[in-house]
């Protein structure tokens, strides 16, 4: 027998006004209005990915960094923020062993961490 597993972590219906991140296979990576308003960030700012190599799975982001990804409105509506990144979508898809055509949308956990050795 083969299980997958379906929690609020990968569940691909989220409720509306939770903190979330997409990852769209065709690379538009899209965060909610409600994760936007959470983490402070709005369409001009830029922000940064970060892959924690020593634990597989985790990912991170960083607003206002340099080289980052210039966000940009949403196209559907709505109060939320997006960029492209067909190759950052590969990776996460890929740790998530995403087989869906649409995307995986992920929980954002809004409370700031420090890290030593980003970027």
């Amino acid at each position: 027998m083969k299980l997958k597993k379906f929690d609020s972590l990968t569940a691909t219906t989220i409720r509306k006004g939770k903190a979330t991140i997409s990852f769209n296979p065709t690379g538009t990576v899209g965060l909610s209005g409600t994760a936007c308003a959470a983490i402070g960030i709005s369409p001009g700012d830029t922000v940064c990915l970060f892959k924690d190599e020593e634990s597989e799975g985790d990912w991170y982001l960083a607003k206002d960094c340099e080289d980052g990804f210039k966000l940009r409105a949403n196209v559907q509506g709505g109060k939320g923020c997006s960029f492209n990144a067909v190759a950052i979508t590969g990776s996460v898809l890929n740790d998530l062993s995403w087989q869906e055509k649409g995307a995986a949308i992920c929980r954002v956990v809004t409370e700031p961490i420090s890290v030593k050795g980003g970027g």
